[in-house]
């Protein structure tokens, strides 16, 4: 009889531990803060002239400042 009670006595408060270490497990979690970019977050990098190092928007086709084209234009999806 004094087996069960301890049994018992050691058995509750572990299953207790374990459940609340589940619950803050779980609460913890972030919701889809950190993925990877995809290839349309990259092309709407910013980039610089290559002549006078003027930054430039992701859809420019020549610098506003020199008139230098840019190199490689990323193909839009």
């Amino acid at each position: 009889m004094e087996l069960i009670i301890i049994i018992m006595l050691i058995a509750i408060p572990a299953t207790l531990i374990w459940v609340l270490i589940k619950l803050f497990n779980k609460l913890d979690k972030k919701h889809a803060g950190n993925r990877p970019l995809g290839i349309t977050e990259i092309n709407k990098g910013v980039q610089y002239c290559t002549r006078c190092g003027q930054k430039l928007a992701a859809d420019a086709e020549f610098c506003p400042v020199c008139g230098t084209k840019k190199l490689c234009n990323p193909e839009k999806p």
